[in-house]
């Protein structure tokens, strides 16, 4: 199995490494995030692969002219020296060209190393780049499965509420019961984010953005267990359009800041260059 999505990343990848920068940026967005996690890591891997080719076909080109020119150096020098052999001052001023010759061709290895190591900059930098964006998916994955458990089950809850209002007593108590058990999962999802560890790859910075986002889900969560306790006191009283708008808003007012929580984090990221404007 393992070989058979190797093979089908692999097809993917073949399939768009030559489209442009806009094009590549709306495959991946259609990726689920480890989908794209895998395929950027992939995508970075061949780029190393391919610049390490073209640095030593490049090192093996200078080689070759580096030879050619010796042995045109050589044949020269052969020609000088015999022709000034009979004038030993001129003689002695001839070595100047190969001096010459072995300080361009230092200055040469000195440009292949400069370029080999910006090279090694830009692969580290690639890599850099896809780990810190990798931990920040894993962070967006762990939040909106976190968020879906808790809208999910809020909707049926507040559902069942109303319709609860018109049935019979012992159905009633089932409905609080059952809002009595979502709160309290409501409890249990706090330590995810307020314990929430994050990858060494990230700055401090970076950590601190998260650790202030992981904060403001606590409070969203807690507006929420707040809302259960209303929920659960209308279920036994008289629900009225007043108190029914001032429920609901609160919970709108609540899912704002929610995405907002997320727009800040995105924005962070563009700014930090781990994903495109």
């Amino acid at each position: 199995m393992a070989k058979d999505i190797d093979a089908a990343l692999i097809r993917e990848y073949e399939a768009h490494k030559d489209c442009s920068k806009e094009e590549m940026e709306e495959y991946l967005r259609t990726l689920p995030p480890s989908e794209r996690e895998r395929f950027q890591m992939y995508a970075a891997k061949m780029e190393r692969e391919k610049r390490k080719k073209e640095q030593k076909k490049k090192e093996e080109q200078q080689n070759r002219i580096g030879c050619l020119l010796t042995v045109v150096i050589f044949a020269g020098l052969i020609g000088l020296m015999a022709y000034f052999q009979d004038n030993e001052s001129a003689e002695e001023s001839k070595p100047a060209p190969q001096a010459k010759q072995e300080t361009r061709d230092s200055g040469k290895q000195s440009a292949a190393s400069v370029e080999a190591e910006e090279n090694d900059d830009k692969d580290k930098d690639a890599k850099a780049k896809a780990l810190k964006l990798a931990a920040y998916n894993k962070w967006t994955e762990e939040t909106d499965r976190q968020a879906e458990m808790v809208n999910s089950n809020w909707k049926l809850l507040w559902e069942s509420a109303l319709s609860a209002m018109s049935k019979s007593e012992s159905e009633r108590k089932e409905v609080a019961k059952n809002i009595k058990s979502f709160e309290k999962k409501l409890e249990e999802a706090k330590p995810v984010f307020s314990k929430m560890e994050f990858s060494k790859h990230l700055t401090k910075d970076e950590q601190e953005k998260l650790k202030e986002a992981n904060a403001d889900y606590v409070v969203w969560l807690e507006e929420r267990q707040k809302a259960c306790g209303e929920i659960v006191e209308i279920v036994y009283k008289d629900l009225t359009p007043e108190k029914l708008k001032e429920i609901e808003e609160a919970i709108k007012k609540s899912d704002d800041k929610m995405k907002k929580i997320k727009s800040r984090i995105i924005e962070f990221q563009k700014g930090m260059g781990l994903i495109a404007e």
